[in-house]
């Protein structure tokens, strides 16, 4: 089911826990309805830092059962367990001196907290690094009001519950993933492209049932982005196979493509066609459970188990928002589901895709290709492809004729 384990956090290296601590103080905030622009993390792991890893900022009032407990708080993000005696040389410069960066969080009232993703402590083990962060500390202004902690592998692995797309996210980082299920990435075949960018087609050929209107993708894009940021939205797309539905729906997280993007770490993806494990209802009801704000996409989804998830999402108020795609353009329209359309592409885009893809190809080539693939992306590709295969084999079979015939005159 939808598990995490501190031995699943012991598996992340150096940087995956490091961004794994920024994305859950994102989330923390995101829950609040607080701004996340303050929450600071990257470079090289092994860089000078000046004792901080993630700096997390923010104006307001958190849940008290938050992991953010103060307004200004500063992670000090290490992969093995630190003793009292090395948390003591941690915390402080080579001078002997607490580093500035700690002192700063003590003068303004904020917290220090040292993550250890390997370490598995006992609360008697944890107060003597607690002890020794508050020794650390002392005789500093403002050491009595900072917050000192100390998490082991065990609390953020409790942490990480709460938000079941970083879930997936964490076991797909270790090669653990959850049969059929993957956190943000490339669910269409864009990795085989050798042009990875979103082609936006200037065309209208998206239909919007609900306002029954001609839209093009950017506006679809857009529209889709505003459904599910108001929340608990269901939303159903089809068209043909190969028109670009699961390369459209990657775009909603692009933040190269139109404005507002939606946050990558918030979803999960599956394509129903495969062997789920834990099934497409279970994962939703776990999902509602944990009261996330999450994404769920559904690849290649029925009419019919589109039907059964929105009932799931119906039963109670949640924060999901599920987005199913499917082939099958009859689909009918309901009122309780945002469906949308995908036409096939125009050929300008088509083109487009062609000559960004495959440069060795002749325009008239490429022109002939569109002609034939009738506004499908996935055939057209097959047919460059196969032609660019066919071009390299006879300059290849060109080359071993014109060595052989040059022996021979020699």
């Amino acid at each position: 089911m939808l598990e995490i384990e501190s031995t699943h956090i012991e598996e992340l290296n150096d940087s995956m826990l490091r961004k794994l601590i920024g994305l859950l103080c994102e989330e923390e905030l995101t829950k609040s309805h607080i701004n996340v622009r303050k929450v600071f993390w990257g470079g090289h792991q092994n860089a000078a830092d000046g004792g901080i890893d993630v700096r997390c900022e923010y104006e307001g009032i958190l849940d008290d059962n938050s992991f953010i407990p103060r307004n200004k708080v500063g992670f000090q993000v290490k992969l093995c367990d630190l003793k009292p005696k090395q948390i003591l040389t941690e915390m402080r410069d080579k001078t002997d001196e607490l580093k500035e960066s700690i002192q700063e969080l003590c003068r303004e009232k904020g917290a220090y907290i040292l993550v250890c993703g390997k370490s598995s402590v006992t609360d008697i083990k944890y107060q003597n690094r607690i002890d020794a962060m508050k020794e650390a500390v002392r005789g500093y202004q403002g050491a009595e009001s900072v917050c000192l902690d100390f998490m082991d592998g065990n609390r953020i692995a409790t942490w990480v519950r709460s938000y079941p797309a970083l879930i997936v996210w964490v076991r797909e980082k270790i090669s653990r993933p959850l049969q059929g299920w993957q956190a943000y990435g490339k669910w269409s075949d864009i990795h085989k492209k050798s042009y990875k960018n979103y082609i936006l087609d200037q065309e209208k050929r998206m239909y919007d049932y609900i306002e029954d209107q001609e839209i093009t993708i950017l506006e679809g894009i857009q529209r889709l982005r505003n459904l599910i940021r108001n929340g608990s939205a269901i939303i159903r797309i089809t068209g043909l196979s190969g028109v670009g539905k699961t390369r459209m729906i990657e775009a909603l997280f692009d933040k190269q493509i139109g404005t507002d993007a939606l946050n990558s770490s918030k979803v999960i993806y599956a394509d129903a066609a495969e062997n789920l494990v834990p099934s497409a209802e279970q994962m939703l009801r776990e999902i509602i459970f944990k009261n996330a704000e999450t994404t769920l996409i559904m690849d290649n989804c029925s009419a019919e188990l589109h039907a059964r998830l929105m009932a799931i999402c119906r039963i109670q108020e949640t924060r999901v928002s599920l987005i199913t795609v499917e082939y099958d353009v009859k689909d009918k329209y309901t009122e309780e589901t945002a469906s949308f359309l995908l036409r096939p592409a125009s050929d300008s885009a088509i083109q487009e895709l062609l000559a960004k893809n495959y440069t060795a190809l002749p325009f008239a080539t490429i022109n002939r290709i569109v002609e034939i693939s009738g506004g499908n992306a996935r055939l057209a590709l097959i047919f460059a492809k196969s032609l660019s295969r066919e071009r390299i084999r006879k300059a290849q079979c060109f080359i071993k004729d014109t060595f052989k015939t040059i022996r021979r005159v020699s």
